[in-house]
């Protein structure tokens, strides 16, 4: 990785997606990166490394589920049937991200699964730079704290039967989306990714 990411500062390898991609954002930042290369070869290999181990976990949940219950399961070939069509070879034609997210029973599914054994449980801990009262609670500069993402995405004040496996929760139309009091959930009750200016930057290539 140390060698290629080199390469590319020395220009003798060249963005094959016309500089769109990471290493690019990387190299031309000149505040964050600003040329320092065990910088970028640290962050890429932290992208990869744990996005691969999470997806892949993630992966199984999703498959395990799917066999299990053979009614969402149904709901989910239906749904890729009417989006795809084979090319003859049991590749499906014409498959892509923006086309995936278009379908609806696929994207309640991904989500309820993300939601219900999240990829990352806990999230990396904050340090507070300075004194703050957030919602009544008093910080000190140096206090370190780390979300509970799992316990956030089972919070029964926000989730109706939040242990059972629903994806039609996220059905804006279907009346479980919504809290157990009727109301509509909290924006920060579901944030596998977490959310604001520290959400996850892999979030999109774990989608994928």
């Amino acid at each position: 990785v140390r060698n290629y990411v080199t390469k590319r500062m020395k220009g003798e390898n060249k963005s094959q997606v016309n500089n769109a991609d990471l290493l690019s954002v990387m190299i031309e930042d000149k505040t964050a990166f600003n040329g320092n290369i065990e910088w970028m070869v640290d962050q890429l290999l932290d992208f990869f490394l744990a996005g691969t181990a999470t997806v892949s976990l993630q992966s199984q949940s999703i498959i395990h589920r799917a066999s299990v219950n053979q009614e969402q399961l149904a709901k989910l070939r239906k749904d890729i049937d009417a989006s795809f069509k084979e090319d003859g070879t049991g590749i499906f034609e014409g498959m892509d991200y923006e086309k995936i997210m278009e379908m609806e029973y696929f994207s309640w599914y991904m989500q309820e699964a993300i939601r219900i054994c999240p990829p990352a449980p806990l999230s990396s801990t904050f340090v507070m730079k300075r004194d703050a009262t957030i919602n009544g609670i008093e910080f000190k500069a140096g206090d370190s704290m780390q979300p509970n993402i799992w316990a956030i995405q089972h919070n029964p004040e926000q989730w109706q039967r939040p242990e059972e496996f629903i994806p039609e929760r996220f059905d804006t139309d279907n009346k479980i989306s919504l809290t157990p009091g009727g109301k509509k959930r909290d924006v920060g009750s579901y944030m596998p990714f977490l959310q604001g200016k520290r959400s996850c930057f892999g979030k999109t290539y774990a989608e994928i």
